[in-house]
């Protein structure tokens, strides 16, 4: 096996895949990408995926670039997928219905204005790097040029849009809230969906929002309750990294923005 993951252990999709290794057993390689400190930026990286994003999967040759595919290709790697007695029509609803939920915008829209602040000169230093590399790498022109305009898209999402995910929000954990009649979301073993599911329900949990949404939700209450028991949730979780203050992960990186805007140099 030659399994290789690139990881971030704060960002939100890569902890699926991280989640889906531990209950499974499997022995992976994991490496750390810094993307708040420009690090996915870097042409060698741009090069094995020009979307600048984690977690990516290479198995030898063979790469896979979301967080879905990958889980889902991690799942059945061994011919022996979580929870094998669960219809897997039913494992691939709830899978469906939580994946694409965007978590990061979700975050940004529940942030205090000073922690978007610090976001946007991240993203600013961010935006800056990458057009440098790009004078450096004509051959990447094309992928940084797409990459720069995906993130001052981003740098600044609509109201609008951040409703959306919020009631998107909603509809989900209603929804698993009535499901919840066993002690896992797919049925009576633990399977993928209960992965987006525990790692949605964290990152509600990092934006300072789950107490009040679990509130009127007693069985997803309880739920998260049991599933922060389980190994693998505290193998994922809770690291040094993730569990110290976000603030002091970003001041390495917000310091080179500062000194990347007295000098000009990236």
């Amino acid at each position: 096996m030659s399994l290789t993951v690139y990881d971030n252990l704060s960002a939100y999709f890569p902890a699926r895949v991280r989640l889906t290794a531990i209950e499974k057993g499997l022995d992976i390689k994991f490496v750390h990408v810094d993307i708040v400190n420009g690090e996915s930026l870097k042409p060698d990286f741009m090069r094995i995926n020009p979307n600048s994003t984690v977690p990516v999967l290479t198995d030898g040759a063979f790469k896979l670039l979301q967080s879905k595919e990958i889980m889902e290709y991690l799942n059945g790697f061994d011919g022996k997928p979580l929870g094998a007695s669960v219809p897997k029509a039913q494992v691939e609803k709830w899978v469906g219905l939580i994946a694409d939920w965007d978590g990061n915008l979700y975050v940004r829209f529940k942030s205090p204005e000073e922690v978007v602040e610090m976001q946007r000169k991240i993203s600013k230093f961010r935006i800056g790097f990458a057009e440098a590399r790009r004078k450096e790498n004509p051959d990447l022109d094309a992928v940084y040029d797409a990459k720069i305009k995906d993130m001052q898209h981003k740098d600044d999402p609509t109201l609008e849009s951040m409703k959306a995910c919020e009631l998107q929000l909603f509809d989900i954990l209603d929804q698993c809230e009535q499901a919840l009649t066993n002690d896992f979301l797919a049925g009576k073993e633990f399977t993928i969906a209960d992965v987006v599911l525990i790692c949605l329900l964290y990152r509600v949990n990092i934006a300072g929002q789950l107490h009040l949404l679990l509130e009127k939700r007693p069985r997803l209450d309880q739920y998260y309750q049991r599933m922060q028991e389980r190994p693998s949730f505290q193998k994922t979780f809770h690291s040094t990294f993730v569990q110290r203050n976000p603030v002091f992960n970003v001041l390495p990186t917000l310091f080179k923005a500062q000194l990347a805007q007295w000098t000009g140099r990236y």
